[in-house]
């Protein structure tokens, strides 16, 4: 399955958490040129995760010592690094994902000098 790269830019919902804000421009940015404007929730979701992925490092380092609390932390973790990685894969942010991304015609700029050179165009 190949997917079409996006045009449209989502609009970020208003009052997200700022740690939430922060990560939904981070995930944009490097989504750019990849995402539709309806994947505006793919992103808040990944945004989301994020952060919880981030309080999971932190409460796993706090609680180091609590093997109990310990276990049940990084099994959490690990629940979120997936759901993550299934978004990251939604938004083509990773190797794998990216190649099965198509680039419409119409965005594709003109060749460059060094293109052409290459017989490129």
């Amino acid at each position: 399955m190949s997917l079409v790269c996006g045009t449209g830019v989502p609009v970020k919902p208003c009052g997200l958490p700022d740690a939430v804000s922060t990560a939904w421009d981070w995930i944009e940015r490097m989504a750019a040129g990849v995402v539709f404007e309806q994947d505006g929730w793919a992103i808040q979701m990944a945004a989301e995760q994020w952060v919880r992925h981030g309080e999971y490092e932190r409460l796993i380092a706090d609680n180091s010592h609590d093997m109990d609390e310990f276990d049940r932390l990084v099994r959490a973790q690990l629940a979120v690094d997936r759901q993550l990685n299934a978004l990251f894969d939604r938004l083509g942010l990773n190797p794998k994902a990216r190649q099965t991304l198509r680039v419409p015609r119409e965005s594709v700029s003109e060749p460059d000098e060094f293109e052409r050179m290459l017989g490129g165009g």
